[in-house]
């Protein structure tokens, strides 16, 4: 099972991010921002999640202020 946190600037993603980092069970990536789903170069009607999961050693969880 993985998570998405999606926010808008100054709305306390950052925070979020770092307290769900430190949880023992939990394996976030070491950039907060990846900017995966705000990319428009992919072919989005066959997205390639590969890039996606090389971010995540194991349970995904990303945090990114929507602009």
């Amino acid at each position: 099972m993985g998570f998405i946190v999606g926010g808008v600037q100054k709305s306390g993603t950052t925070s979020l991010f770092g307290h769900l980092r430190q949880h023992p069970q939990l394996a976030t990536p070491s950039v907060k921002e990846m900017h995966f789903f705000d990319d428009e170069t992919p072919n989005w009607t066959e997205p390639d999640y590969r890039k996606l999961g090389s971010f995540f050693p194991t349970m995904l969880g990303e945090a990114s202020d929507l602009t």
